[in-house]
């Protein structure tokens, strides 16, 4: 019983991740805004589902700035 609650504890935050990972590429697919607006598009769903904003301070609105492209499930279409 011990270790499937280790499992279990260890793939649940994989779910949210997952979640919006597939989003931001589907929104990005259906060409939802710009380029220059992917990153605002990935935190806003990492806020909208996880509960986390980008670090205080940090412009995401910047055109050299694509959080998602330093997840290697992201640019390796990870399922």
């Amino acid at each position: 019983m011990k270790s499937l609650l280790k499992v279990g504890l260890a793939k649940l935050p994989q779910v949210g991740f997952g979640l919006i990972m597939d989003l931001w590429r589907w929104k990005v697919f259906e060409n939802e805004g710009d380029v220059k607006s992917w990153n605002s598009i990935w935190w806003s769903l990492n806020n909208e589902f996880l509960g986390i904003s980008e670090p205080s301070g940090y412009d995401i609105h910047g055109e050299e700035k694509l959080d998602p492209a330093g997840k290697f499930h992201v640019i390796d279409n990870v399922p």
